[in-house]
């Protein structure tokens, strides 16, 4: 070995795995690799919360379309018949009450706290074995979440093919991703905001006492 060559060994898949964040996840090498990545990458309660508000936002807009879709096809009858409320009026009012109450039976309005995390590791396992064409990328198929992501509140490690659901048991990921839709949610979501926060927060800072000498 002449001087400046190097002896390089590959590195080890966890340390690969350490250069990914969240936001900036490393190379696929396999799809194991990937796996066991989002088991164990962390997720900041930033980008946790991002995704529970921007999800209420867009099941807010469902519903929104689905009572103004209603009323499309249902024009509004007049509220009074003489001095009585106009039966065909309650009977509008009701259907876009079922209107609005279907997209909640179908897609609940908010995700529930202690689900927030392993539905973000489950969606961007997903986001990402579809953007790289791997295999097992069907949502029926759950083998590609059958990796350990912690306790729940039996203190037991569970699987991500299930997400505890608390009195109600467990829900398969395919089912969760399903019902919540968080693949359906924006881009810029899952990124963590807070490093470019903390940046622009110095510089206001260091602007303001820089006006100051």
């Amino acid at each position: 070995m002449t001087e400046g060559d190097f002896d390089l060994e590959p590195l080890s898949e966890e340390e690969y795995n350490e250069q990914g964040s969240f936001s900036f996840p490393p190379p696929p090498r396999s799809l194991g690799q990937v796996v066991r990545f989002w088991r164990s990458v962390q997720i900041s309660d930033n980008v946790l919360l991002r995704m529970s508000r921007e999800y209420e936002r867009h099941q807010y807009g469902l519903r929104e379309q689905a009572v103004r879709e209603h009323g499309q096809a249902n024009p509004e009858p007049s509220q009074m018949r003489g001095h009585r409320i106009n039966p065909d009026y309650e009977t509008w009012i009701a259907g876009q009450n079922n209107a609005e109450a279907e997209v909640d039976a179908e897609h609940p309005r908010s995700i529930p706290p202690h689900w927030a995390r392993g539905l973000a590791r489950a969606t961007m396992l997903m986001k990402q074995a579809i953007d790289l064409d791997l295999d097992l990328v069907d949502l029926e198929d759950d083998r590609v979440y059958e990796y350990q992501v912690g306790g729940g509140p039996s203190g037991q490690r569970v699987l991500l093919s299930y997400i505890d659901v608390g009195s109600r048991g467990q829900m398969r990921v395919s089912d969760a991703l399903e019902t919540f839709r968080t693949m359906d949610l924006d881009g810029d979501v899952w990124f963590d905001q807070s490093a470019r926060d903390i940046a622009l927060i110095a510089e206001a800072v260091a602007s303001h006492l820089a006006e100051g000498e």
